[in-house]
């Protein structure tokens, strides 16, 4: 299984979200976080590794996201929606 980073966790940051790991199905924050709260790559990295990791992004006013509990259930949401393409 690979458990590097996800491509998605970087370009999420970069907008300007905060990723968040999370246990996997639970949705349980794995750290304390707060507002102002920066996590580095390598913070990231070190918890891509770990297994049953999951992220969540911590959002405002001017950004929604959605989960997914697998790859098919994103990809069938996204043909049947009008979803803009984030560059990764």
């Amino acid at each position: 299984m690979d458990r590097s980073l996800p491509k998605g966790i970087n370009a999420y940051q970069k907008l300007g979200p905060t990723p968040i790991p999370i246990r996997s199905k639970d949705k349980q924050p794995l750290v304390k976080w707060r507002n102002g709260w920066n996590p580095t790559y390598a913070d990231r990295e070190q918890w891509a590794l770990k297994p049953g990791i999951n992220w969540a992004v911590r959002c405002d006013r001017n950004f929604g996201a959605l989960g997914f509990d697998s790859e098919h259930t994103c990809y069938h949401f996204i043909a049947g929606n009008h979803v803009p393409q984030l560059a990764l």
